[in-house]
Order: structure tokens, then C-alpha cells, then sequence
């Protein structure tokens, strides 16, 4: 898909005859602003794919036994908006909601929101000057080995009580690391009902 699409009530199954390319996935969005509501997507290698949807919208999905991750964002030029997806994973720890190289796009507002998925940060993570990041309440952000989340701009989380919005390492175990939340000089880091481990 690369254009304003509107897909719902549907089910995108068994593409996973090519694992290695991008092609083995449920839906491969490559731009544009399409809105994703009460699908299927099992049995695929990606459930989603998404190389170029800063605008996507994906909502109430549904992610069953995707082979390698649920959704897949390559996040250079900003990410999409997730809401209230849920499935079964079986590509591991990094199964989810995955972002690699994450842009937040400057002069705009990113909001993370509850999804069943966690989110899965890969590479260093940016938020630009004059860029905003909101975490929304019950999240998982899991990051994987030596990510950073560089904020030069701003970064918001509002939850309530400390385990709403949970920032750890890939396993969530002391085997596993990551370099944190880096505030930089200019910087706006507020957190709010957060567990940073």
C-alpha cells in the first residue's frame, strides 16, 4: 500500500513463502496514510510491514502466529499510530510491535498508545529538537541490546501509577542491557507512572 487505503474486516494469512524479503508479510505499507481497523494477519512471516507510513493508522487488529514479528516499522522517517492491537507471538522477545531506528519527526507530536503488543525499540532511538514523544498508559517499551533514547526535544509520559508505562532491556532480565533515556541539553523529559529498568 502506499496511498490513503482503508482496509477493515479482513484476513491476511500464510505469506511466508519469502522470508527474507519484506514481501512475506500480511500487508507491506510503503507510504502514504492508509487506515488499518479489525483485521487478521496469521501465519505470515511479518504480519505487517511498514518501510514508509509515518501517517499509517492501525487499530483493534488482530496478530496471530506471525513467524517473525507482528508489525515491523523501519521508523527513519517518523512512525505511524497503533491502538489497541493484540495477538499471539512467536517470534521471540522482540515479537511485537517492532521500531527500527526510530525518527520521531520534528515539529510534530508522536503519542504512543495501549496496545497487548509491546513495542520494541532497536537501534539508537532519537526525538529531534522541536519534536514530541507521549507515552500513553499501559505500555511496554522494550529495548533491545546498547538502544539509547536520545531526547533533544521532548518526551512525555503520563501515567499514573509506576508499572503503566515500562521502559526495560529486551528480556527484561539483568543478562540484557540497554543505555536508557539520555535527556540533552534543551531537552523537555517528563515522566510521569513510569518504571525504567
Amino acid at each position: 500500500i502506499n496511498s490513503n487505503a482503508s482496509v477493515s474486516n479482513n484476513v491476511f494469512q500464510n505469506n511466508n513463502n519469502y522470508p527474507q524479503f519484506s514481501t512475506s508479510a500480511g500487508i507491506n505499507i510503503g507510504g502514504g496514510a492508509p487506515y488499518i481497523l479489525n483485521n487478521i494477519f496469521q501465519n505470515n512471516f511479518f504480519g505487517a510491514y511498514i518501510s514508509g507510513g509515518n501517517k499509517t493508522t492501525m487499530e483493534n487488529n488482530i496478530f496471530n502466529n506471525n513467524t517473525n514479528k507482528a508489525i515491523y516499522v523501519l521508523g527513519v522517517s517518523g512512525i505511524g499510530s497503533f491502538k489497541n492491537n493484540s495477538g499471539v507471538l512467536l517470534g521471540g522477545a522482540s515479537d511485537g510491535i517492532y521500531i527500527s531506528d526510530l525518527r520521531i519527526l520534528a515539529n510534530a507530536t508522536t503519542t504512543l498508545y495501549s496496545n497487548s503488543l509491546p513495542y520494541v525499540f532497536q537501534n539508537n532511538s532519537s526525538v529531534p529538537v522541536k519534536a514530541v514523544l507521549i507515552v500513553k498508559p499501559n505500555i511496554l517499551i522494550k529495548n533491545t541490546d546498547s538502544n539509547r533514547i536520545e531526547v533533544y526535544g521532548s518526551l512525555i509520559t503520563e501515567g499514573v501509577s509506576p508499572n503503566d508505562i515500562v521502559f526495560t532491556s529486551l528480556y527484561d532480565t539483568t543478562e540484557s542491557y540497554w543505555f536508557g533515556i539520555s535527556a540533552n541539553p534543551g531537552s523537555r523529559v517528563s515522566l510521569t507512572g513510569t518504571t525504567i529498568k
